[in-house]
């Protein structure tokens, strides 16, 4: 038994249709970043002509081999160490021969392509198993009908056989286009740069199913194996492996998919919430050509973006409004009604001036369209300049702390008040408190006094108060600073479970 030309002949076909049509396949993948020219056509004709140069020699070296083992003397046999030696440089010139086409499908993308590193090698690599589930299963899988019709028959012709080739590649490639190309290139092009922790599968993959495939040879187990069990053995279970490579193909794609639409989604998130910061007053000062008062505000969203908010405006040139609210829930439903909610105090505030009116006609608006039966807490107090008055109006939301000049720290005394979206018809009243100079005012949300440690417990207004202790001579933004710091010293690292807003307003000279 020598060199079987015709083996030789059949395998430098293999090689050449699957480099030609794993080219092809790159291209339609990648082709938003598919590179042109001349230059690139002769590098793929180089590859091409490479690889088919090295399947030959690859396939005269395991012919070689194969002889060898099958012509062994029963001495030969009986020696372990040289029947097995010889079956595995089998096994290797098999899987090499194999694998050439695969290195030149990886040299083409890396070559031929702008995309990531990772991408380009990954989509190489699952191309070539592709192939290689192709050329060396699917195509000889189609040759037993006719073995089993004619069992004197060897093999299918070398012409025939040839036709399959094209046949099975043609058709998985127009398949391929046809159902998968759209959606695989947009995996690919959106997980750029993502795709590094899973370039070892296909690779693993590729080299397993050689391996598999050679060892299968070596013991005579292929489809044209004289026993008929054989057969029935290399039908079932690289099938069976094959299957499994599908269904965990299925499983990184779905995996890909859904972390770049959470990618996308916290991207639009991300956006969101500097359109969100954007409309709240950030620039400070805030009214530097005011001497009689000073402003601080800050705001932590729990999430990308949040349902608490704050506002200050000048009514007019003696009348400073101030807001502050908490929407129930949080993320993007809260962020949406706060907007709502926001819009409408504001131009509510400008035209009642009153703000226990602002808030019955801004309740109104709110619960006449709240499908959702989402609510809003209000704090909003309009201070008079000149009288260094602050009357205000509250909506269910936590009382202020007043910090006096000399250092006491109290509660502002006032009515709970309903939240705004939940019922139509409800009354507010307003109250006022007189403020001096350097007295400090201070309103926040429930995300300070709720927020909690690692052993579960709230930092309370104890806390709260306790912080503002000795603060009489800071200015709002120390202030507020101070009662950060004091929280974060609490809370020692755990998860921030809500929005936390403050505002610090301090009466000037």
């Amino acid at each position: 038994m020598g060199f079987d030309m015709e083996t030789a002949a059949r395998h430098l076909a293999e090689s050449g249709v699957c480099v030609t049509w794993g080219i092809g396949m790159l291209s339609l993948t990648l082709q938003r970043h598919r590179k042109q020219g001349k230059k690139i056509l002769a590098v793929y004709l180089m590859l091409f002509t490479a690889t088919l140069a090295l399947t030959f020699g690859a396939s005269f070296l395991s012919q070689h081999m194969k002889n060898i083992v099958w012509n062994m003397t029963e001495k030969q046999v009986a020696d372990v160490s040289y029947n097995l030696g010889f079956s595995l440089l089998w096994m290797l010139a098999d899987i090499v021969r194999m694998l050439l086409s695969a290195l030149a499908i990886a040299l083409s993308a890396l070559y031929g392509f702008t995309n990531d590193r990772a991408t380009k090698l990954f989509t190489a690599a699952l191309i070539v198993l592709a192939a290689l589930v192709l050329s060396n299963y699917i195509v000889p899988l189609a040759c037993l009908p006719r073995l089993f019709n004619n069992p004197k028959a060897d093999d299918v012709g070398g012409l025939a056989y040839f036709l399959l080739l094209l046949l099975g590649f043609g058709a998985a490639l127009l398949g391929y286009r046809r159902f998968l190309r759209e959606k695989l290139a947009e995996i690919l092009d959106t997980s750029d740069r993502r795709m590094g922790t899973f370039v070892k599968v296909p690779v693993i993959s590729c080299i397993a199913f050689c391996s598999f495939l050679s060892f299968f040879s070596v013991m005579d187990i292929t489809y044209l194996s004289v026993r008929f069990m054989n057969q029935v053995v290399w039908c079932v279970l690289p099938g069976m492996l094959i299957l499994v490579y599908l269904w965990m193909y299925w499983a990184i794609f779905e995996a890909v998919d859904l972390a770049t639409e959470s990618m996308r989604t916290r991207a639009e998130l991300d956006v969101a919430s500097k359109i969100q910061a954007s409309v709240l007053p950030c620039v400070f000062p805030a009214f530097p050509e005011y001497r009689q008062f000073d402003i601080y505000a800050a705001m932590e969203p729990a999430k990308e973006v949040g349902g608490d908010f704050y506002d200050f405006f000048l009514l007019d040139e003696n009348h400073l409004a101030l807001v502050i609210a908490d929407v129930s829930g949080k993320g993007v439903p809260a962020a949406l009604f706060m907007m709502s909610a926001r819009t409408m105090i504001k131009n509510q505030s400008f035209q009642e001036r009153n703000p226990a009116k602002t808030l019955e006609t801004a309740n109104e608006q709110l619960a006449g369209n709240n499908e959702e039966g989402m609510f809003v807490t209000v704090f909003l107090g309009i201070l008079d300049l000149a009288a260094k008055e602050l009357t205000y109006s509250n909506g269910g939301h936590n009382p202020p702390y007043l910090v006096h000049a000399d250092g006491t720290v109290e509660k502002v005394a006032v009515r709970p008040g309903f939240v705004l979206g939940g019922i139509k018809g409800i009354r507010y009243r307003n109250q006022k408190v007189s403020l001096e100079t350097n007295d400090k005012i201070l309103l926040y949300t429930d995300g300070v006094t709720e927020a909690v440690n690692q052993e579960l417990e709230l930092y309370g207004e104890k806390r709260l108060e306790q912080s503002l202790k000795h603060t009489e001579k800071m200015q709002p933004k120390d202030w507020i600073e101070t009662v950060r710091l004091s929280l974060q010293e609490f809370t020692k690292g755990a998860d921030q479970a809500d929005d936390i807003t403050m505002v610090a307003l301090q009466i000037c000279d």
